[in-house]
């Protein structure tokens, strides 16, 4: 009787075959995560999208783009540019949810309008950012272009949603604000950026030092404080407060901040849906020191993101552009601005 025996893999065998196995799933995921970041960017660049369209549509119906700010003292009754496009991206049940002429306006605490506050808006969200937020409100990513200029109660935004009752923005006489239209954008609506991204802080409040902080396993960033012109209104140059904030070293920074950035998409005030032309795409955040009103930081609150090297910007024809980490400062600071006649090559950015 011959007797038969089974074959088998002996142990070195075995372990050769789970050393292959593992290479191969060391080589996939890098390529499964790409391709899950390449459709998680493309869903940001379509939200945006969605944003301009209803941009248009909100100035084609009412004639300007919807304005931001007029009066920095009204502080968080000020309602953001998001808040008043809502019709124009099929959330007319929240826009109707909300009482626009309340005493309270847009602050978190109006009671009456705590339905519409923490509601969340999908289109709002860009889903390559890492939500660490805790607080009750609704959260977002995109926004507004104040301009090159540091974010400040007491300057002059050169953006085109930004607009004062200072007569040299063409305020009315008596102080009464001029909303900007497209006509105004004399530097061409393909050459200045409408909205872009911001990564959101973490946590409910003290946050906003947290918004540089780009890698989502660190619990905490560095924030900076602006050591050279100590007030937006002086008129400084973009290239002034540029050299400012990249002057000084990292400090740390005892910021009582009960502004959430990316945590309330209903208001302006605090600089929670506006962000600034100072400093390059994910380059660093400078806020202003003692001095100013330490629960709503302000400063150079620049474009950040989650996607490798670039933040999607949304241009005013409707057009969303990845722009690199290393475009030129003054390309940068260019396209922040509306109307001051830079001339912008195509290629540049």
């Amino acid at each position: 009787m011959v007797r038969r025996t089974r074959p088998g893999f002996t142990l070195i065998e075995l372990l050769v075959v789970i050393a292959i196995i593992a290479v191969l799933i060391a080589l996939l995921l890098p390529a499964v995560q790409a391709a899950r970041e390449a459709a998680r960017r493309s869903q940001c660049v379509n939200n945006l999208k969605q944003l301009g369209i209803a941009l248009h549509n909100y100035h084609d119906t009412v004639g300007s783009l919807p304005m931001g700010a007029f009066d920095m003292t009204r502080g968080c009754q000020q309602w953001s540019p998001l808040a008043m496009m809502l019709p124009y991206l099929e959330q007319t049940a929240i826009y109707n949810s909300m009482n626009y002429y309340n005493i309270g306006g847009a602050c978190s605490q109006s009671a009456a309008n705590t339905t519409g506050f923490r509601s969340s808006v999908n289109v709002f969200n860009c889903p390559s950012d890492v939500d660490r937020l805790t607080n009750v409100e609704g959260h977002f990513n995109y926004c507004a272009n104040w301009g090159s200029k540091p974010y400040r109660y007491t300057s002059n935004p050169n953006g085109p949603f930004f607009t004062t009752n200072f007569t040299s923005l063409g305020g009315q006489p008596g102080g009464i604000p001029k909303p900007i239209s497209l006509a105004s954008i004399l530097d061409g609506t393909s050459n200045t950026a409408g909205f872009s991204e911001r990564v959101k802080g973490i946590g409910n409040g003290g946050a906003l030092q947290l918004t540089m902080d780009l890698d989502p396993t660190k619990p905490s960033a560095t924030p900076f404080t602006v050591t050279g012109p100590n007030d937006a209104s002086s008129d400084g140059t973009a290239q002034t407060y540029y050299n400012s904030c990249k002057a000084i070293a990292p400090i740390a920074a005892n910021i009582s901040n009960t502004g959430i950035p990316g945590g309330m998409w209903h208001q302006v005030l605090m600089g929670d849906t506006c962000y600034t032309h100072v400093m390059t795409p994910n380059a660093m955040t400078c806020v202003y020191p003692a001095g100013t009103d330490r629960n709503h930081p302000q400063g150079a609150l620049t474009a950040t993101s989650r996607h490798s090297g670039v933040v999607n910007v949304l241009f005013l024809d409707g057009t969303v552009r990845a722009v690199k980490n290393t475009i030129s400062p003054p390309t940068w600071w260019a396209v922040g601005t509306m109307a001051t006649g830079e001339v912008i090559s195509a290629d540049a950015y």
